[in-house]
């Protein structure tokens, strides 16, 4: 029996070569989104986020965001239950000792029940009542010889690298929407800034005209048209005012920061924050940066982990087992005799009818990695056209903020031209009133031009995975495909 107990390893060490292997290849990517006609980062996100959006007050919001957030607290958490996993996986495959002490009582009903009826010889009595004490250590280790305990934890730990880029996901919406809510509230602190200052010219052309009106150089008319420009420019500070309140409450329940705390850094931001036009010639790998592509990614290596070891459910398991204790009669003589015990040897079990439980597990395992595969083309689809959307949207909000600076810029000397006119009676006042809406309308749609700028700026930004280095979501196991024309293809058992 010695001699065939390492037979029956070696023969069962040789069947796990034949061991199920489950790897579902990624879908290529089309080849009409293999590379963008445009993006504003080279090599290094990060880079761009350290210098262009290194506003002090909007550092400021997004620290106290980062430290402040449920979300990031919620995903945090997630990352703990993923390590708690992937250490209770890491300790199925270690041997498993335990400590066992029992009591455990017993009365035979009469000595002639012993042996199968008929009196004892003579001499011979058997303890009708016998109370036992045992105690002692238990020992096992799964020898795991077709990959079941390595495909559980290859899972757990793929698990928790979607857990850590879900999180990144959560950071960059965080920083993203901080930085969003911050330019439209420096735009808004701006365009009620032009606006007050469209009350006091407003104001100041009103008095002018009054006067001439008094001298008799103007008609009465002149200075009903002023009184209405005035009522005209105040009744939008209040909008104006309105729209900066709103985003300072967003950012405070961003940021768990109070509006007397956001309000000063606010009032000092520009909504252009210094971001600069997209460059040319960036690569589709870019979307590897994102997060949301690269959880997709390691769930579905997860789910062929997972399927692995279903597979491996339903071959038969040979573990080593153990014993070493000691059993005592309380009744009788305690130390009487040898009371040490000891077992070992190994153990092989496996399913012979399950009523197909095995086979509905492996069916859904794999159900469960079509439903990654799919997430994953989803998040890879969606990702190509938000950033081909924002590169578009960037260019095009860029151009008209450029095309719109220039037109607040020469409203500005006509206005100037035309108050110098009326004021020496060389013009009438229906065009200083008219140069003066048409400046007031040009440096609104100015601020709000750059503020959108900046907005599509940030949703590139993001687009592209924020200032996440390449694969700092994921472990190594699962590689985000290069956009290569190569066929899908699996191994399944």
């Amino acid at each position: 029996m010695r001699r065939a107990l390492p037979l029956l390893a070696v023969l069962l060490a040789g069947c796990a070569t034949r061991a199920p292997r489950v790897e579902t290849a990624l879908p290529p990517t089309p080849a009409s989104l293999q590379r963008f006609t445009a993006g504003p980062f080279g090599a290094a996100p990060g880079a761009w986020w350290q210098t262009r959006l290194g506003d002090p007050g909007l550092r400021r919001l997004v620290d106290a965001a980062l430290l402040n957030s449920p979300d990031l607290e919620a995903a945090a958490a997630r990352i703990e239950q993923g390590r708690a996993e992937l250490r209770a996986r890491e300790a199925e495959r270690r041997p498993n000792i335990g400590a066992l002490a029992s009591v455990a009582g017993s009365r035979a009903a009469t000595a002639e029940g012993f042996g199968g009826g008929g009196d004892l010889p003579p001499g011979i009595s058997i303890d009708r009542e016998r109370v036992l004490a045992r105690t002692g250590v238990d020992a096992s280790y799964d020898l795991d010889l077709f990959g079941r305990l390595r495909a559980d934890r290859r899972a757990a730990a793929l698990r928790l690298d979607a857990a850590t880029a879900d999180a990144a996901d959560v950071r960059l919406a965080l920083v993203t929407d901080v930085a969003r809510n911050y330019v439209s509230a420096a735009a808004a602190d701006d365009r009620a800034a032009v606006a007050r200052e469209n009350v006091a010219a407003a104001r100041d052309l009103l008095s002018v005209t009054r006067a001439r009106v008094r001298a008799g150089l103007v008609a009465g008319i002149d200075e009903a048209r002023a009184e209405g420009l005035l009522a005209e420019a105040a009744a939008n500070l209040p909008l104006l005012e309105g729209e900066r309140a709103a985003r300072i409450a967003a950012l405070t329940t961003l940021t768990g920061l109070s509006p007397a705390e956001i309000a000063p850094a606010v009032a000092a931001a520009s909504p252009r924050l210094n971001l600069g036009p997209p460059a040319a010639g960036v690569p589709s790998e870019v979307v590897a940066r994102r997060p949301d592509v690269a959880a997709a990614i390691a769930r579905v290596a997860a789910a062929d982990a997972d399927t692995a070891a279903a597979l491996a459910r339903r071959y038969p398991s040979l573990s080593i087992t153990g014993s070493i204790g000691l059993v005592f009669n309380l009744l009788g003589s305690v130390f009487a005799g040898d009371p040490f015990s000891l077992a070992a040897g190994p153990s092989l079990a496996g399913p012979l009818l399950d009523g197909g439980r095995n086979r509905a597990a492996v069916a859904g395992a794999r159900a469960r990695t079509a439903e990654a595969v799919a997430n994953y083309r989803r998040a890879v689809l969606g990702a190509f056209g938000e950033v081909e959307q924002f590169v578009a949207l960037a260019q095009a909000r860029d151009r008209q903020r450029i095309a719109l600076d220039r037109l607040a810029a020469a409203n500005a000397d006509t206005v100037s031209i035309a108050r110098v006119q009326y004021r020496r009676g060389l013009a009438d006042f229906l065009g200083v009133l008219d140069a003066q809406r048409e400046l007031f309308r040009a440096r609104d749609a100015a601020i709000q031009a750059a503020a959108a700028a900046a907005d599509a700026e940030l949703g590139l930004f993001r687009a592209v995975g924020g200032d996440l280095p390449v694969g700092a979501a994921t472990s190594g196991a699962a590689r985000p495909p290069a956009g290569t024309s190569r066929a899908p293809r699996s191994r399944q058992p």
